[in-house]
């Protein structure tokens, strides 16, 4: 179909392809078979539409497209769900239609196995690619994408510019290590992943490391401090990796809680029956995104993305927020956006309120948490005031102050351990030999 006719680049590119065409069917086709047969005309909608529908593989190959409508028009006609797409990684629709075979359009030997891999895919292989990509299609009309852009927009200008945290350091450092030193009870409120370790490509990865031991071993050494492991993890996994700690232990996201030299139990009565339909229903985006997994808990289930591709992650997870919130209107589930996972979880208990259960009536002594993503900041919101709660890494947040990384927190945690004395120790002890 002629397009941008008058553009000279396009004109060369004319010239260029009829000579390409004409030497191939020169020299491999013959009087009964011509090879490449291109056309070079504008087609009606109905003869265009039948012609999609017919074709057994679609190629389209553009080197920089910001969507492609011919590649979503492809899938549209395959009424019988039979046909496969190839496309060029550099076109915009890429990102939606993951199930079709992307393409380097700039790698031959790439573009050749693409088509061989689509001539031999089989039907049902066929099948079942085209149906996920016209649901996704049917979805994401223009009215969708026009609610997502405005709803976008309105997010991001209504959002804070900037946090109102502070980066904890210098003096305001030597503040809080003067706060808990003279302190006659301290209380200590700590995320595992992104806080006490690094994020990991997988959860198995992420054990503590020998310096987390050593750090808590002597904080706990110290008169009248109190440690609280809280995290969305699963029991056995703080058990296995704390149990050994006089520490309390509070798992996924406070449903289960264990005290020192006591059994595990759970904080109030949940309902999981929910769980055997979210799966399937996440298992299915979780084949749509390579490289994606799905971790089971007792009563929540995370979809976890780090090692996937950002774009269609992002494109992914939103589908599946949508598709979540009918379902969290008729179930008791609430959803957790946490760093690059998504929780469904039971709903009715978070870390906010697991803290105030533990924190009971004592509102004296010095209370701090620390946390990385969206889950701790009900956690920041229900200590009571003058609390020291602290986000790792720069994001808008509730915590009065934030740190650069877990190693930043770490190293601050060995300062509440040991014998370092404060800048504000230090001028106090000369003030006072003077």
């Amino acid at each position: 179909v002629p397009s941008r006719i008058d553009v000279e680049q396009y004109q060369h590119e004319k010239s260029a392809i009829n000579q390409i065409v004409g030497k191939i069917n020169g020299t491999y086709g013959d009087i009964h078979w011509t090879p490449v047969i291109y056309q070079y005309r504008a087609v009606e909608f109905e003869q265009l539409a039948a012609l999609y529908q017919r074709s057994d593989v679609g190629l389209i190959t553009p080197l920089r497209d910001g969507m492609n409508l011919v590649a979503k028009e492809y899938i549209a006609s395959k009424t019988e769900k039979r046909g496969v797409l190839i496309l060029s990684e550099m076109a915009g629709a890429a990102l939606e239609l993951g199930e079709a075979v992307i393409i380097n359009p700039n790698h031959r030997e790439e573009i050749a196995e693409a088509i061989l891999t689509a001539l031999e895919m089989p039907r049902d292989e066929q099948a079942k690619r085209v149906a996920a990509m016209q649901e996704r299609l049917k979805k994401y009309d223009v009215k969708k994408w026009v609610e997502d852009f405005l709803s976008e927009l309105d997010r991001v200008t209504k959002q804070p510019k900037k946090s109102g945290a502070i980066l904890l350091a210098g003096r305001e450092m030597d503040n809080v290590l003067y706060r808990f030193r003279k302190a006659d009870l301290r209380m200590l409120f700590l995320d595992h992943d992104g806080t006490m370790v690094p994020f990991t490509s997988t959860p198995e990865e992420a054990a503590p490391r020998r310096r987390n031991f050593h750090m808590l071993k002597a904080l706990l050494d110290l008169p009248h401090v109190r440690i609280i492991i809280i995290s969305g993890r699963l029991k056995e996994d703080l058990e296995k990796w704390y149990g050994r700690l006089d520490v309390t232990l509070i798992a996924e996201h406070g449903a289960f809680v264990k005290e020192p030299d006591s059994e595990w139990h759970l904080s109030r009565p949940l309902d999981n029956s929910w769980k055997p339909g979210i799966i399937q229903i996440l298992e299915k985006y979780r084949d749509r995104l390579p490289g994606s997994f799905i971790e089971e808990k007792e009563y929540s289930v995370v979809w976890h993305y780090r090692n996937a591709d950002r774009a269609p992650s992002e494109l992914r997870v939103r589908e599946f927020v949508d598709d979540m919130v009918r379902l969290t209107a008729r179930n008791e589930i609430e959803i957790l956006m946490g760093n690059k996972v998504v929780e469904v979880k039971s709903s009715g208990m978070d870390k906010g309120i697991a803290a105030g259960l533990l924190l009971g009536e004592k509102k004296s002594g010095f209370v701090m948490a620390a946390g990385d993503d969206e889950t701790d900041e009900t956690m920041f919101k229900a200590l009571p005031e003058g609390s020291v709660c602290i986000r790792i890494g720069r994001k808008t947040t509730s915590a009065g102050y934030y740190m650069e990384s877990s190693r930043d927190f770490m190293d601050m945690l060995e300062l509440f351990a040991g014998p370092h004395r404060t800048i504000i120790d230090k001028l106090r002890g000369i003030f006072t030999r003077r």
